[in-house]
């Protein structure tokens, strides 16, 4: 089954829905459809979220004239999904946006279902729905959430020029209500990257660590990134440069103990072999092949062969079939004749 005809199976799903049995004797005997939107707006409010979905049914079934039927479908849909009864929310979610297309809550619906689609991996579905919210002609309010989703949904099936288009359609000002942006900027860069892009995937990651609207955790993971572009460009000078100011920033950051390791290799390709040693010396939290390594290799580069010696047996004990054996194992031999060890 396509991802457009599974959507339209939910949808007649969704609208054939039976009426669930009230939850309380007399949850149904409502004069109007404003008095049982009431009732049930109230269990939603209590977090009541089976009670509320059931009232909010009853009002979507027993009152079509009511004039918050749109509203009451996709409260009824955002229950379930709070329920965590989320396949029969993605049904009323459609419903809201096949029965309402000229509600405020059909794109809104779009952008929700479209994301909890995201989540659980289903890409190709989540398009179909996204695009359809696209096809409502929306408000720019949720415009730029759809074609945030769309972007994401297209990096993830590898379509780097579609993902690159939705992207560029949000706006550059970042703020903690629109976080949105920041994110489609961080994965533009991510794009830019892989497509071999590295100076436009520079600009992208700069532009987040210089403005105050965005989450620390993306200016940190832009400072990695930036950190990493001038790494293998060689340029250590300013791999340094970034990976003191995220670490600096975000010491206990998810980047944290890859920004030490990498800032310890540029050092050292800047020779600067003592700074290595002590920056990575009381860092046993993080104690990797490469560290032991690096702690070995500038040992010996600064004339201490006995420390050197240490840490590299630490390293072939601990990393037997590590990528660095070999390079530790000539150094090992290095060591020894310095030593006059033969």
């Amino acid at each position: 089954m396509t991802a457009f005809r599974l959507l339209l199976a939910l949808a007649a799903i969704a609208t054939t829905l039976p009426a669930q049995d009230p939850t309380e004797p007399g949850d149904a005997l409502f004069k109007n459809g404003e008095e049982a939107y009431r009732f049930a707006e109230g269990y939603y409010r209590r977090h009541h979220y089976d009670r509320a979905a059931a009232q909010f049914e009853q009002v979507v079934q027993t009152f079509p004239e009511f004039d918050k039927r749109d509203k009451a479908c996709f409260l009824w849909a955002e229950s379930l999904r709070l329920g965590k009864k989320f396949d029969l929310a993605g049904r009323v979610y459609v419903t809201v946006v096949q029965s309402f297309p000229e509600s405020e809550y059909a794109p809104r619906s779009s952008v929700v279902l479209g994301s909890l689609l995201l989540k659980e991996g289903k890409v190709d579905d989540a398009i179909v729905v996204l695009d359809m919210g696209m096809e409502l002609k929306p408000p720019e309010q949720y415009r730029e959430d759809l074609n945030y989703f769309l972007g994401v949904a297209k990096h993830r099936k590898g379509e780097v020029a579609a993902a690159l288009k939705h992207f560029a359609l949000l706006p550059g000002e970042f703020d903690a209500e629109h976080a949105y942006r920041a994110h489609a900027r961080l994965n533009t860069g991510y794009l830019q990257r892989s497509a071999g892009k590295d100076d436009e995937a520079k600009t992208a990651f700069a532009s987040l660590i210089k403005d105050d609207g965005v989450a620390p955790k993306v200016i940190e993971e832009a400072l990695s990134q930036l950190a990493d572009i001038a790494f293998a460009a060689s340029d250590h000078e300013e791999a340094v440069r970034y990976y003191r100011q995220q670490l600096d920033a975000y010491p206990l950051g998810a980047f944290a103990n890859r920004g030490m390791v990498e800032l310890s290799w540029s050092l050292y390709h800047l020779e600067r072999y003592q700074e290595v040693i002590e920056l990575l010396k009381d860092q046993a939290n993080i104690s990797t092949e490469d560290t032991l390594y690096l702690l070995g290799s500038s040992s010996k580069q600064l004339g201490q062969y006995e420390a050197a010696i240490a840490r590299f047996q630490e390293m072939q004990k601990a990393y037997p079939d590590g990528r660095l054996g070999k390079l530790a194992k000539f150094d090992l031999i290095e060591c020894a004749f310095r030593l006059k060890r033969f």
